[in-house]
């Protein structure tokens, strides 16, 4: 494969950066009011839903680097830098692909913590968004795999 064209791990990394910036915008929590005290009334929540921006604090930080270098490394090959930055980039989308997947993950099990004000508490509810942003995470850290991949290969074959 020439070096002027961009790798399938390239595509598929700015791709899949693309769709995650995209979902960021999108409601990833609900906010669900909890009644922790023994009294028995009704809470309900009138709040709106809470973004990746609104919610995750420095873990969207985390996750819009992982599109930043994702998109970067993506053009750079279409532009056809050289060998030596393509394997550096590869290493960076990979290991930045695995860590907001790991981080997504753990918000998944362990859902942010809004407020809490005596007896209530507002929680996030996951909502359907936020799987397929986990698959966007997962498509980055695919796409830097299958770039060190093809690298190895025109390093070596």
């Amino acid at each position: 494969m020439s070096m002027e064209s961009p790798k399938s791990g390239a595509i598929v990394s700015g791709l899949s950066a693309l769709l995650l910036l995209c979902l960021m915008f999108f409601h990833w929590y609900g906010v669900e009011l909890v009644n922790t005290s023994d009294l028995l009334f009704q809470v309900e929540s009138a709040q709106p839903g809470k973004s990746a921006w609104a919610a995750l604090g420095w873990i969207s930080a985390v996750l819009a680097l992982a599109v930043g270098v994702s998109l970067i490394d993506a053009m750079l090959r279409i532009v056809g830098v050289g060998r030596k930055l393509s394997v550096v980039g590869d290493v960076a989308v990979f290991g930045l692909g695995i860590l907001s997947v790991a981080l997504m993950v753990f918000r998944l099990i362990e859902p942010p913590v809004f407020f809490v004000e005596g007896p209530i508490t507002s929680e996030g509810a996951v909502e359907p968004v936020m799987f397929v942003a986990l698959v966007a995470a997962v498509g980055i850290a695919v796409g830097g795999w299958l770039g060190l991949r093809d690298d190895k290969r025109s390093c070596w074959g």
